[in-house]
């Protein structure tokens, strides 16, 4: 009997030490579990906001690329390279309306640096000599679009920053350049400010913009435009230093993601301040739901509470993290992609965008040039999130810079493709058709970087064009061909990306290329006719209304007849 007592006495020790030490282990396994997910997300939420504010630098840079557009259409007037002095006044008055957008106005220099003319009219400053100044030093050592950093306006009385372009003469020389001033300031209201505030750069703190010399060029808050770094509580070392996002204290005492960025192209840099609490907000709803699911396991078997424990934390970081870069990527791609088609007179251009569930990098873009061609592209970035959204953009920044240059389709391929290479990975690779149209003539020039073939629809019915060339980013050094044709009166070109043939029905079939020419040889009244009945007889055929798999765009571009222009 006083055996049996003494083994029951001793097995219940044995249990509530087990328990014991099963709970002390479960209490270690919650808080090293809630310190390793506060640390993970931590490291994920200033990951993401070091990309973002990348992606928000390369947007501002795009936005800032509209004035030098303007000036250099401008600079390639007749007048401005080769004419006298009333002759560029009177140029620089003709576009009055358009460089309004100058708060602090129009600048014409000359080779030597002197001031030719200007807009408003401004005759004190006729025949003043600029060679010296840091400016047109700068103008001088790229000859390319030029961003200053900020300077005195000495007649105006203010703080700007100048945008200039160089002035080419017929034989491709440097005449001058031409160069839009804007006044910097708290109270200031100008376009300049306008381009950076309607991109809403920034989640939950301030923005600031940064010239080279230290000084604030923009203030989300109206507070410090004008001053030096110290007045934000930083110093040029936190604009030079390896990490470019790290979580600190502002001189107001929030804790905030202090991150920073080069805008492209200038010597500029794009700082944002997020502030930590709002940015982790649902992180710590996160760890809380945590905690209670911690606590209530631990009146389960240790092996089966572990066992929930990482399951459940490795669902919720793949989750959020999936979430956030999806969230990101969209984001990008709806501020990259056009929102409206480009209205040509004698021309109809109809196209359709239909994203897929998870967002992958297709493009289309429409850009005039400065002659009044128009560019029409189409990509497709063989990767999916926000690493496709980075290539996309990248491939963006790249075409529209050919666009700029006035390149041709096979020249603007193999510069995309040279840019390209370094920053994709070699499993990826991005395709791409790119095409100019002459309004005027009706005459299209075609490239292709491995993109589904367009089809010219003309007096003998659909015709395939056969336009070769290797994806983007594989070869460094491979050159494209372009291809010529006529787009008559009633005829029509259509661009699609791969989606369309990829669709596929509930039996798992795809829609390929003989149902496509069936719908392009049925009998239809106009390109949008055109595109409606081929995304009929693709809802008909895959009997699905959710979003596809893969993003499907199609762009028909339409010559009128001269009774329906």
């Amino acid at each position: 009997m006083r055996l049996q007592v003494f083994w029951s006495k001793l097995r219940k020790h044995i249990i509530v030490w087990a328990i014991v030490l099963a709970l002390i282990i479960l209490v270690g396994v919650a808080v090293f579990t809630v310190i390793s997910y506060r640390r993970a997300a931590t490291e994920l939420i200033i990951e993401r906001d070091q990309q973002v504010t990348y992606l928000s630098a390369s947007r501002l840079k795009d936005e800032f690329s509209k004035f030098s557009d303007l000036l250099s259409a401008i600079a390639i007037q007749p007048e401005i390279s080769s004419g006298d002095a009333l002759s560029k006044q009177a140029v620089l008055h003709q576009f009055l309306q358009r460089i309004a957008v100058f708060d602090g106005g129009v600048l014409l220099l000359d080779n030597f640096g002197k001031i030719q003319a200007s807009e408003p009219d401004r005759p004190e400053m006729i025949g003043q000599d600029w060679s010296n100044s840091g400016l047109f030093q700068k103008i001088l050592d790229s000859t390319n679009v030029t961003f200053s950093d900020a300077y005195k306006d000495e007649a105006a009385g203010s703080d700007v920053v100048a945008i200039s372009v160089p002035i080419m003469d017929e034989k491709g020389e440097f005449a001058g350049a031409l160069v839009g001033i804007f006044q910097l300031g708290q109270s200031t209201v100008s376009s300049f400010y306008a381009s950076i505030v309607r991109l809403h750069l920034g989640q939950s703190g301030d923005t600031y913009v940064i010239d080279g010399n230290g000084r604030i060029l923009y203030d989300s808050g109206f507070h410090h435009a004008g001053e030096g770094l110290d007045a934000i509580g930083l110093s040029p070392a936190d604009l030079t230093a390896q990490t470019v996002a790290n979580r600190t204290w502002t001189i107001k005492g929030h804790q905030v993601i202090l991150a920073h960025a080069p805008i492209p192209g200038t010597s500029w840099t794009l700082v944002t301040e997020d502030d930590w609490a709002i940015l982790t907000r649902s992180t710590k709803s996160y760890i809380n739901t945590l905690i209670v699911l911690l606590i209530l396991g631990m009146v389960l078997p240790a092996a089966g509470v572990l066992l929930l424990l990482r399951q459940q934390n490795l669902k919720i970081q793949e989750r959020e993290q999936s979430e956030q870069e999806n969230w990101i990527a969209d984001q990008i791609q709806q501020n990259l992609l056009p929102k409206h088609a480009p209205v040509l007179p004698g021309w109809q251009i109809s196209w359709d965008h239909q994203p897929a569930s998870q967002v992958v990098g297709d493009y289309y873009a429409f850009k005039f040039l400065a002659d009044g061609r128009l560019m029409i592209a189409m990509g497709d970035v063989k990767d999916s999130g926000i690493a496709a959204s980075i290539v996309m953009t990248s491939l963006r920044t790249t075409l529209h810079g050919t666009a700029n240059r006035l390149l041709s389709p096979g020249e603007a391929l193999e510069c995309s493709n040279a840019l390209l290479c370094p920053d994709i990975e070699q499993d990826k690779s991005a395709s791409c058709l790119y095409s100019i149209l002459e309004p005027a003539t009706g005459q299209m020039v075609l490239a292709n970087a491995g993109h589904p073939l367009p089809y010219h629809g003309g007096k003998n019915g659909p015709v395939e064009l056969t336009i070769g060339g290797a994806p983007l980013g594989l070869n460094p050094d491979h050159s494209y061909e372009q291809s010529d044709m006529l787009i008559g009166p009633g005829e029509w070109v259509l661009f699609y990306s791969d989606g369309l043939l990829e669709a596929q029905n509930r039996q798992g079939q795809a829609f390929g290329k003989a149902r496509l020419e069936a719908v392009l040889r049925s009998p239809h009244e106009s390109g949008q006719a055109l595109k409606d009945k081929l995304l009929f007889e693709l809802r008909e055929f895959t009997g699905d209304k959710t979003k596809p798999k893969d993003t499907i765009t199609l762009i028909v571009i339409e010559r009128l007849l001269e009774n329906q222009t």
